[in-house]
């Protein structure tokens, strides 16, 4: 684990307490965003910044997801890191390797959980309050 990923969850790991103070609904398996994040994410491995000529500035969510349905890729949402740590999504190839789509420079460090690019309609899926239903069940990964 390099330094930038050993910071980035030292970054994490308090924002998952903020959703453990109140109890989550019977029907939830994860008490919420940080939970998921914390219980099904992974780190993914920085590559170059890739340059897609559809990519929208401060629209990491359609992007990502534009791209993972357009070429077979994952698609992952977390934080990542650049110069601070950011709520992002990127894709990823079937090693692990980060394929950045936003960003004209790539981060030091991700962290996330895939989902079907599908899930992406309004936006981020993990603090998404009208998508609730991704923390009903446990994550059982994307299916490209």
């Amino acid at each position: 684990m390099s330094e930038a990923d050993k910071e980035l969850l030292d970054f994490l790991k308090p924002l998952d307490g903020l959703y453990h103070r109140n109890q989550k609904p019977k029907s939830w398996h994860y008490h919420g965003p940080t939970d998921l994040l914390m219980k099904e994410g992974r780190f993914y491995k920085p590559q170059p910044a890739k340059y897609w000529h559809n990519s929208e500035p401060n629209a990491c969510f359609r992007n990502a997801a534009m791209y993972a349905m357009l070429h077979g890729l994952r698609y992952v949402e977390g934080y990542a890191t650049a110069v601070i740590p950011v709520h992002h999504a990127w894709c990823a190839d079937a090693a692990g390797n980060v394929i950045e789509v936003t960003w004209k420079e790539s981060g030091i460090a991700y962290y996330g959980v895939e989902f079907p690019p599908i899930k992406v309609t309004r936006g981020a899926v993990l603090f998404n309050h009208t998508n609730r239903s991704v923390y009903r069940k446990k994550l059982k990964g994307a299916k490209c």
